[in-house]
């Protein structure tokens, strides 16, 4: 059985251990219920220059540097799914603050 690159360190709660996965790993973002990360339709949306509002589905890939993992456990997320849970609260928040901008 061939386990893959990960960092595992003591979270902020002194009573778990905090794991984060250092391949390359994928966020889906799409309309689709249950076809992405998350249950619920969670595709990023978007006012463009003439008024009309547009979604758009993707798909983020991202690989986290192993030197820097400890500090993602300490700071940012304590495994996988609270990171990409951030991650695409995230990519939602500036997608909001890009449509607001127009």
């Amino acid at each position: 059985m061939s386990t893959s690159p990960a960092h595992s360190t003591s979270s902020r709660s002194c009573s778990t251990t905090a794991h984060v996965d250092t391949k390359l790993q994928n966020v889906e973002m799409t309309t689709i219920p249950n076809a992405g990360d998350k249950q619920y339709h969670d595709d990023l949306l978007f006012k463009t220059i003439d008024g009309n509002d547009i979604g758009l589905d993707v798909i983020i890939s991202y690989r986290i540097d192993p030197q820097k993992a400890p500090f993602i456990v300490q700071y940012v997320a304590v495994d996988d799914f609270e990171l990409k849970d951030k991650s695409s609260a995230r990519w939602h928040a500036a997608g909001r603050a890009t449509s607001s901008a127009s």
